[in-house]
Protein backbone atom coordinates (compact mmCIF):
# COMPACT_ATOMS: atom_id res chain seq x y z
CA UNK A 1 0.00 0.00 0.00
CA UNK A 2 1.27 3.73 -0.81
CA UNK A 3 1.62 6.56 1.23
CA UNK A 4 -2.01 8.00 1.18
CA UNK A 5 -3.94 5.51 0.42
CA UNK A 6 -7.33 3.93 1.64
CA UNK A 7 -7.40 0.36 3.04
CA UNK A 8 -10.54 -1.48 1.20
CA UNK A 9 -12.48 -3.21 3.87
CA UNK A 10 -12.68 -6.92 3.25
CA UNK A 11 -16.31 -7.97 4.47
CA UNK A 12 -17.59 -11.15 3.09
CA UNK A 13 -21.00 -12.16 3.26
CA UNK A 14 -22.84 -15.03 3.03
CA UNK A 15 -26.41 -17.07 3.45
CA UNK A 16 -25.30 -19.28 6.20
CA UNK A 17 -24.36 -18.42 9.97
CA UNK A 18 -21.01 -20.25 10.31
CA UNK A 19 -19.25 -20.25 14.00
CA UNK A 20 -17.69 -17.20 14.48
CA UNK A 21 -19.68 -14.94 11.91
CA UNK A 22 -22.01 -11.86 12.74
CA UNK A 23 -25.20 -13.40 12.03
CA UNK A 24 -28.23 -11.10 10.97
CA UNK A 25 -31.03 -14.17 11.35
CA UNK A 26 -33.93 -14.92 9.20
CA UNK A 27 -37.51 -14.38 11.22
CA UNK A 28 -39.49 -15.92 8.49
CA UNK A 29 -39.14 -18.56 5.42
CA UNK A 30 -37.96 -17.84 2.64
CA UNK A 31 -35.35 -15.52 3.77
CA UNK A 32 -31.90 -16.51 4.63
CA UNK A 33 -29.53 -16.32 7.78
CA UNK A 34 -26.89 -13.46 6.25
CA UNK A 35 -23.46 -14.31 7.67
CA UNK A 36 -20.64 -11.94 7.76
CA UNK A 37 -16.67 -12.38 8.09
CA UNK A 38 -13.68 -10.57 7.41
CA UNK A 39 -11.92 -7.04 8.28
CA UNK A 40 -13.53 -4.16 10.08
CA UNK A 41 -15.37 -2.05 7.71
CA UNK A 42 -19.39 -1.90 6.83
CA UNK A 43 -20.96 -3.75 4.33
CA UNK A 44 -24.52 -2.31 3.25
CA UNK A 45 -27.87 -3.67 1.99
CA UNK A 46 -31.11 -4.99 2.62
CA UNK A 47 -31.98 -8.38 4.29
CA UNK A 48 -35.55 -8.42 5.13
CA UNK A 49 -37.57 -10.22 8.41
CA UNK A 50 -34.27 -10.36 10.17
CA UNK A 51 -35.68 -11.38 13.95
CA UNK A 52 -32.10 -10.86 15.91
CA UNK A 53 -28.02 -10.33 15.17
CA UNK A 54 -25.72 -12.04 17.17
CA UNK A 55 -21.81 -11.02 17.01
CA UNK A 56 -20.01 -13.85 16.63
CA UNK A 57 -16.25 -13.47 17.52
CA UNK A 58 -16.37 -10.00 16.52
CA UNK A 59 -17.12 -6.59 17.92
CA UNK A 60 -19.81 -4.79 15.43
CA UNK A 61 -22.91 -3.45 15.13
CA UNK A 62 -26.21 -3.63 12.97
CA UNK A 63 -28.60 -0.64 11.07
CA UNK A 64 -31.94 -1.98 10.57
CA UNK A 65 -35.50 -0.24 9.48
CA UNK A 66 -38.93 -0.38 11.19
CA UNK A 67 -42.57 1.93 11.00
CA UNK A 68 -40.36 4.77 9.37
CA UNK A 69 -37.32 4.74 11.91
CA UNK A 70 -33.74 3.62 11.22
CA UNK A 71 -31.69 3.22 14.25
CA UNK A 72 -28.53 1.44 14.91
CA UNK A 73 -27.05 -0.73 17.94
CA UNK A 74 -24.17 0.44 19.65
CA UNK A 75 -21.23 -1.65 19.30
CA UNK A 76 -21.72 -5.20 20.68
CA UNK A 77 -18.23 -7.30 21.93
CA UNK A 78 -17.99 -10.98 20.69
CA UNK A 79 -20.65 -13.48 21.89
CA UNK A 80 -23.76 -11.06 22.08
CA UNK A 81 -27.35 -11.99 21.09
CA UNK A 82 -29.32 -8.35 20.54
CA UNK A 83 -33.11 -9.06 19.54
CA UNK A 84 -35.78 -7.46 18.56
CA UNK A 85 -38.79 -7.56 20.33
CA UNK A 86 -40.44 -10.13 18.65
CA UNK A 87 -40.90 -7.59 15.74
CA UNK A 88 -39.04 -8.39 12.28
CA UNK A 89 -36.99 -5.64 10.62
CA UNK A 90 -35.27 -4.63 7.72
CA UNK A 91 -31.34 -5.35 8.17
CA UNK A 92 -29.21 -2.18 6.66
CA UNK A 93 -25.62 -2.86 7.37
CA UNK A 94 -22.91 -4.66 9.37
CA UNK A 95 -20.28 -3.11 10.86
CA UNK A 96 -17.04 -4.98 12.00
CA UNK A 97 -14.39 -3.70 14.14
Amino acid sequence: MTEGSLATPMISQHSTCNSGDFCYKSGQVPYADQGFYGSAGTKTGSWPSRSYFYTGSYTGKACWTYSGSSPCSGPWGPGNTITFSGSLVTGTSVTLY
